[in-house]
């Protein structure tokens, strides 16, 4: 769908299920996510790529997966989510998640790239983030990748065991400087 020599973007397949049950069950990323500690069972991610395989945009949201290339062979390594996509507006909230053993490679820094181009093709101008203030890495993420950081929300998250401070990150895309 979206690439660059090296990740590309591409949109779910039910094949996806078990990387996704992995993904969605390491907890170095689901730390990090809305759902908390809490594990994902199978059934679950079934229903998911269910409601979600082949649709374009499924109730103002689009996961991606993000896939390297290993010796010739696409991998995939984590999900880009566009969320509460707002076409009359023109902004999205975007997340990632990559597995801990494609950090620190470029991939998310790629991935959130082609994201950028993505949603400007939709026509969006503005993409938000909201990351917990204690995950540096990925403050240091959309950082680097442009977002501007402009505010702090305190006691936004409920994480399952208590309640954080998120921190609050916008990005111009290319459709807002060519509108």
């Amino acid at each position: 769908m979206t690439h660059n020599p090296f990740v590309c973007l591409r949109f779910l397949t039910v094949e996806d299920a078990e990387f996704l049950y992995e993904l969605e069950n390491c907890p170095d990323v689901c730390r990090h996510t809305e759902g908390g500690q809490r594990p994902v069972a199978r059934e679950e991610i079934n229903a998911f790529l269910k409601n979600h395989v082949g649709a374009t945009l499924h109730l103002g949201t689009q996961r991606l997966v993000i896939e390297v290339d290993n010796g010739g062979e696409q991998v995939p390594v984590g999900t880009v989510d566009l969320t509460e996509i707002n076409t009359d507006d023109r902004h999205a909230e975007v997340g990632i998640a990559v597995l801990p053993a494609y950090r620190r490679r470029g991939v998310a820094l790629a991935a959130l790239a082609l994201t950028e181009r993505l949603a400007a093709k939709m026509r969006i101008n503005t993409l938000t983030a909201m990351v917990a203030t204690r995950n540096s890495e990925s403050k240091a993420l959309f950082r680097r990748a442009g977002y501007q950081p402009i505010g702090v929300l305190p006691d936004y998250h409920f994480n399952g065991t208590e309640w954080e401070d998120m921190e609050f990150f916008y990005l111009k895309t290319q459709a807002a400087q060519t509108a």
